[in-house]
C-alpha cells in the first residue's frame, strides 16, 4: 500500500487507554518483544501509531502500522485491528483502503460509535466524498450514544451535509448545529457557523418568499448568535464583525452595521474581510443618508482591491 502523508483536519481516533497515556504525559514506546498474540501485535501497532501521529514525514512509520495491524489480524481477526489499520491508511490518503477496514470492522463489532464517526469521515475527507454515505454513517454514531461529547462534531459535520454539501437545507443545518450547540455550548466556531445558516435562511426567505418579516426573524436569531460567538471569542474577529454589521445593516441599524465594519477592519489590515468591511461600510453610510462618506469607502475599497491584485501579480512573478 502506498500513499502520502495528508493533513486532513479530522481526528483518526483510536482506544481510549492509550489516549489517557498519551494525555498523562506517559510515554508511549512500541513493544520490543517478539509478538506471538493478535493482542500484541495490536499494542505495538497502537502504540507505534501515537508516534507516527506526532511526527512529520512518518508514512514509514504508517506503513509498520499497517503491517502490524495486518499480522494481528491473520492471527484473529477483530474490530481494533481493522480500525487502527484504517486510521493508518486515513493518515496516508488511501480512501478506499480506510473505508475498508472501518467497514470489516464494524462486522466484527457493529455498535462501535467511533467507528462510525471514523468511516463518515473517511467518506468526506477526499475527492469524491460520499456525502449520503458519510450522514448515514454519522447518524448512526449518534444513534449508538446520543450523549457522547463526539457526537457535537458530527451534528456539525450533518449540518454541512445539509446546508452546503447537498440540498441547501438550512433550515436542518441549523437544526444540527443547535445538537452540537447543546453538547458544547462553549464553542464559538458553532455559534458563528449556526449564525451563517440563520442568515442564508433570511436571504433565502426573501429571495424565494418575499416575506420580509420571516426575514428579519432570522436574521435576529443570527444576530443573537454572533453576539455570542464574540462573548465567547471569535476565532476570526475581523469576518464575525463584518457578518455581523451585515446583519445589521439588513436589520436597519445602520450606525451599528457602521461600527462593526470598522471593527472588522481594524482586526484584520490584510485580509478580504477588510475590503467587504470597507464596501460594507460604504453600504451602510449610503444607507444612512451619508452619501459623500459612503462612496468615499467605494473608492478605498476599490483602490485597496487594486493594490492587492498587483501586489499578488508582483509576488507570482518571483
Amino acid at each position: 500500500i502506498t500513499g502520502k502523508a495528508i493533513s486532513t483536519g479530522t481526528n483518526q481516533a483510536i482506544p481510549i487507554t492509550s489516549y489517557k497515556r498519551l494525555v498523562s504525559g506517559e510515554e508511549i514506546r512500541p513493544s520490543t518483544k517478539i509478538a506471538k498474540r493478535s493482542d500484541d501485535y495490536l499494542a505495538q501497532a497502537e502504540a507505534l501509531f501515537w508516534n507516527a501521529r506526532r511526527e512529520e514525514n512518518s508514512q514509514s512509520k504508517f506503513h509498520k502500522v499497517i503491517d502490524l495491524a495486518s499480522k494481528s489480524i491473520e492471527v484473529k481477526k477483530n474490530a481494533a485491528a481493522y480500525k487502527i489499520r484504517g486510521a493508518a491508511n486515513f493518515n496516508l490518503g488511501n480512501k478506499e483502503f480506510a473505508i475498508r477496514d472501518y467497514q470489516y470492522a464494524l462486522k466484527y463489532n457493529p455498535n462501535d460509535f467511533d467507528i462510525w464517526y471514523l468511516l463518515g469521515s473517511a467518506y468526506t475527507a477526499f475527492p469524491g466524498r460520499d456525502l449520503g454515505k458519510a450522514a448515514q454513517a454519522w447518524n448512526k454514531a449518534i444513534s449508538i450514544d446520543p450523549d457522547n461529547p463526539k457526537n457535537a462534531q458530527n451534528y456539525m459535520s450533518l449540518a454541512y451535509v445539509y446546508g452546503v454539501g447537498r440540498r441547501k437545507d438550512y433550515k436542518d443545518a441549523i437544526r444540527y448545529i443547535s445538537q452540537a450547540i447543546r453538547l458544547n455550548p462553549v464553542n464559538s466556531n458553532y455559534f458563528y457557523k449556526r449564525a451563517q445558516y440563520y442568515s442564508d435562511q433570511a436571504r433565502s426567505e426573501m429571495i424565494d418568499h418575499k416575506d420580509k418579516h420571516e426575514s428579519n426573524k432570522y436574521y435576529e436569531m443570527a444576530l443573537l448568535d454572533y453576539n455570542m460567538t464574540i462573548q465567547l471569542g471569535a476565532t476570526n474577529p475581523s469576518y464575525t464583525y463584518y457578518r455581523r454589521g451585515v446583519v445589521k445593516s439588513a436589520l436597519g441599524d445602520q450606525q451599528g452595521a457602521i461600527d462593526d465594519f470598522t471593527k472588522a477592519m481594524a482586526a484584520d489590515a490584510n485580509s478580504t474581510a477588510y475590503y467587504k468591511a470597507l464596501s460594507g461600510r460604504g453600504n451602510a453610510k449610503v444607507r444612512a443618508g451619508l452619501f459623500s462618506a459612503g462612496c468615499s469607502d467605494y473608492k478605498r475599497a476599490a483602490l485597496k482591491e487594486e493594490y492587492s491584485a498587483r501586489d499578488n501579480k508582483t509576488h507570482k512573478s518571483f
